[in-house]
């Protein structure tokens, strides 16, 4: 399988960055999150693929590290944008712009804080979605999207999935089910 992944190091290093949300440089841990997010729901895997990879080929295009590119650095705050947008705003095509600029955007920042030195962890994530949630807010009318005004309805597996739903919540998934 490592063979598969030496001929397409794009798609390994945006598995790696879905992976680094959880500091885990690994692709299968990003390829698990990746489904997960996918069962919560496609939009937010659509994004989160979109926006990842939007990251990782912008850092690849400036000519970033080749290392920091390979370990997925440039992809965790830009999946993180992604899902954002996409589980707080209804898909129009204005938000799925965004969800790739601000993939972009977050390879941007993150770049400028690991050549200072400063660990930054995911505020290019926080920023650019904070910036997007006022503008979207303030200057458009984009409803807010199914996932952020369903009601939770509790299930019979709500005992065993609660020791994972903090896990979730991270990436936006904690707590529901589009069925």
């Amino acid at each position: 399988m490592n063979e598969f992944f030496k001929k397409l190091p794009f798609i390994d290093n945006v598995l790696k960055g879905i992976g680094q949300i959880m500091l885990q440089e690994n692709r299968w841990t990003g390829l698990l999150f990746l489904i997960g997010i996918f069962m919560g729901s496609w939009e937010c895997g659509v994004a989160a693929l979109l926006s990842t990879a939007a990251g990782t080929f912008t850092a690849m295009k400036l000519k970033y590290d080749k290392s920091e590119i390979n370990a997925g650095l440039y992809g965790f705050s830009a999946a993180l944008v992604g899902v954002a947008l996409a589980f707080l705003f209804d898909a129009t095509v204005l938000i799925w712009i965004l969800i790739i600029f601000g993939g972009a955007l977050a390879a941007v920042i993150q770049h400028f804080f690991i050549q200072k030195k400063i660990p930054v962890f995911t505020f290019p994530f926080i920023v650019i979605t904070w910036v997007l949630v006022f503008a979207l807010h303030n200057f458009t009318h984009i409803p807010p999207s199914v996932l952020l005004s369903s009601e939770v309805v509790p299930t019979k597996y709500d005992e065993f999935l609660s020791c994972t739903n903090g896990f979730g919540e991270v990436i936006f998934q904690g707590g529901y089910f589009q069925e």
